[in-house]
């Protein structure tokens, strides 16, 4: 599975052995695809199904990526979140 994810993919795949029967695919720390009880039986997803669903997961991280440099104030800038932040710094300090 890790070499099929490889090739299709041109991505780093990291393998975890796990228990008998346990079947997870995770994707930035995300499990996105759980054999469940039937991985204890042997029946597992499809390479494509695989491939389809990890495919997808990197396409969502990256437009959320996309989306959040879209949103990044300019250098020099100071957000609300920013403010909100040294005001609690000074209100320790106090």
């Amino acid at each position: 599975m890790a070499a099929k994810l490889r090739s299709e993919l041109n991505i780093e795949v990291e393998m975890a052995h796990g228990r008998y029967g346990e079947f997870k695919v995770t994707v930035d720390g995300d499990t996105v695809i759980d054999g469940g009880a039937a991985a204890f039986l042997g029946v597992l997803p499809t390479r494509r199904e695989v491939v389809d669903v990890v495919r997808a997961r990197l396409s969502e991280i990256k437009r959320h990526t996309e989306i959040r440099a879209d949103f990044m104030a300019p250098a020099g800038t100071e957000t609300g979140s920013k403010r909100k932040s040294e005001g609690e710094e000074r209100e320790r300090e106090k």
